[in-house]
């Protein structure tokens, strides 16, 4: 005789917490020390998350001269909040090619606090 195997239906549910429209916004700057600079100049990348606390991740993203895709370049560590509730992060990078960089930043949020992106600035490479 054949093999007989008993089928069973199994039903997973996903928990995925709170619904992210009830999580309290951020907001994430981002300044630029110099928006012009020669190749190799090292430019400062910074600013604040609201609210954010003390370790939260900052990711910064360049977009290269030419490409059309932004590259993952650093997690930075939030700093002590000031009182205002925001913390600061700060990043440097030394551009090599000629050409127009793009930078961003984004909080990829955590289960208290959505996700935001910052808006993109341009620095002009000579």
């Amino acid at each position: 005789a054949g093999n007989v195997e008993p089928h069973t239906t199994v039903t997973f549910t996903n928990s995925t917490g709170p619904a992210s429209a009830s999580l309290p916004a951020t907001s994430l700057s981002l300044v630029l020390s110099r928006l012009a600079v020669p190749r190799g100049t090292a430019v400062l990348v910074h600013g604040e998350l609201k609210p954010g606390h003390r370790d939260d991740i900052v990711r910064v993203y360049v977009m290269r001269p030419g490409s059309h895709a932004w590259a993952y370049v650093s997690g930075r560590h939030a700093s002590t909040p000031h009182s205002d509730g925001s913390a600061p992060w700060s990043y440097s990078f030394r551009p090599t090619l000629k050409g127009v960089y793009k930078v961003e930043s984004r909080f990829l949020g955590t289960r208290t606090r959505k996700a935001c992106t910052s808006r993109v600035l341009s620095v002009h490479v000579s």
